[in-house]
């Protein structure tokens, strides 16, 4: 089976494992907690200065921001990872 990885889950775990809420995490971001949501929704995507703001907190690196928005933009799957059950299991 596999999971395909989004800019809304990278930020939701960046976010989660730097123990902060939404609020708190969007208050860092100088976003509205609706906006940081919409981002870990994948409803919308961050505007290009806030972009850069992920970037320069180590959020995610300038060239996975690239492929991750051009990923969502083209609706092609962004990154797949293989999750168990595996096939060489059978």
């Amino acid at each position: 089976m596999y999971e395909i990885i989004t800019l809304g889950q990278e930020l939701r775990t960046y976010r989660t494992m730097s123990g902060l809420n939404q609020e708190e995490f969007a208050d860092k971001l100088g976003v509205d907690r609706t906006t940081l949501s919409a981002w870990e929704r994948n409803v919308a995507l961050p505007r290009p200065a806030h972009v850069k703001e992920l970037i320069k907190r180590g959020v995610v690196t300038k060239e996975r921001a690239r492929e991750l928005i051009a990923r969502a933009q083209t609706g092609y799957p962004v990154c797949l990872l293989y999750t168990s059950p595996s096939p060489r299991d059978s």
